[in-house]
């Protein structure tokens, strides 16, 4: 990799590191999908800063090119995000449906008691 290809490569990842710090404090991004994404930063941080390391790695591993292992990784990086989010999709489909029914027993109880209420204010209405 070229000296300039590094050093913009590093300087990308340092802005990338200061956005994500930023939407945590803005509490845009919870901080298990933020940590996900640091640690690719520094995977990226450390293989750009040594390329050979990922050269070594995939040869180590028998992979003809370096770039086939950088897709297959990118596909399995990809992967294993979806699956969270889809985890995480489900369990709030779970929560929203459970407060869905429980919003619709609070609205049929307030109903009720203002039926009754109106009913009490009829009765002691002709009384007085």
């Amino acid at each position: 990799m070229q000296p300039i290809a590094q050093i913009f490569t590093v300087i990308s990842i340092l802005v990338f590191f200061i956005f994500i710090v930023m939407k945590i404090r803005k509490g845009v991004m919870d901080y298990k999908y933020a940590l996900v994404w640091i640690c690719l930063g520094l995977v990226t941080l450390i293989f750009s800063v040594f390329p050979a390391s990922f050269a070594f790695i995939a040869r180590k591993i028998q992979i003809a090119m370096p770039l086939n292992l950088l897709f297959f990784l990118g596909i399995l990086v990809c992967l294993a995000f979806i699956f969270t989010l889809i985890t995480s999709l489900s369990k709030l489909k779970r929560k929203f449906y459970i407060l869905t029914q429980k919003n619709a027993i609070l609205d049929k109880t307030v109903n009720e008691l203002t039926y009754k209420i109106d009913r009490l204010e009829e009765i002691n209405g002709g009384v007085e």
